[in-house]
Order: C-alpha cells, then structure tokens, then sequence
C-alpha cells in the first residue's frame, strides 16, 4: 500500500512522525511507487542524526560518519533553486581560492576536514552548478578575446 494519501493534492503521510505533508516535503526516491520516500525530510535528518550516533560513536574519521555528514549537508537542497533530488546536488566552493580539496576526495579522510570544506560551500543542483560556472568561463572566453585582440593591435 502506498503512503501517498491524496494525490490529487499531493499529500503523503511519513511513516516516522505520522504528519500529513506536501510531496515536496519528502526526498525523491525513484524507487518507490509514488517518487518520494516514506519519511519526510525532517523525519530523515533526524533518522540519519540517530544512525551517525548509534553506528558511529567517536570515531571522528569513520567513512560512514563522513557519508553522513555530506548527506546531511545535501539535504538542504540546492540554494538556488530549491531541487533536492539527492542525486544531482554539487557542492560549490564559494571562494575557489580558499578551496583546499574537493568534498568527494576528503570524503574517506579527517571528518573534521570535511566538515571545514563543506562549510566553504554552498549546495547546487547539476543544472544551477553549470549555469554558475557556465558564466565564469562565458568571461573568461569574452577576457581571452579582448586580450587576443589587443596583442594583434
């Protein structure tokens, strides 16, 4: 039986809390009937909170302590547009000067690197990820250009 109780107006019941939320309230998961998961995104981070807890304990640079610790930032979506398909979320580094690795190389490393990499960055979606970088190398492209130009002057 599926959770989703009025699908005429999107609504779905999580199976943790028990509340009636919009679709949009739960992660997508393609694997599922109706598209979402079966508990709502504030069920989930608190369900991931627990497991980190209760899997990890101190272990400060556990591989599934830093799993979680990067689905939990995710989580948030994508800050520019909303989207929270887990799947397509980047994180970009604000300041790329300040950017010591990237978040998928310290992922197996010091939990405490992690978290300070994450916090240099904010969330995007695949398509949000591109159009940010897409207009940085739009300048570069029109800069390299006038520079052509003006050796050829």
């Amino acid at each position: 039986m599926s959770d989703t109780i009025d699908t005429e107006n999107a609504l779905k019941m999580c199976a943790k809390c028990g509340h009636v939320k919009s679709m949009e309230d739960f992660f997508k998961q393609s694997s599922s009937r109706d598209g979402r998961g079966s508990y709502c995104k504030d069920c989930m981070g608190e369900y991931q909170r627990e497991r980190l807890d209760k899997e990890v304990g101190d272990e400060p640079s556990s591989l599934l302590a830093n799993r979680l610790v990067v689905v939990t930032a995710l989580m948030k979506g994508c800050s520019e547009c909303g989207g929270d398909d887990i799947e397509t979320l980047h994180f970009h580094h604000r300041d790329p000067g300040e950017k010591e690795r990237s978040v998928s190389l310290l992922i197996s490393g010091s939990t405490h690197r992690l978290v300070a990499e994450i916090k240099k960055c904010v969330v995007l979606c695949a398509n949000c990820h591109s159009k940010r970088h897409g207009s940085t190398w739009k300048q570069q492209y029109k800069d390299s250009i006038l520079l052509a130009q003006e050796i050829e002057d």
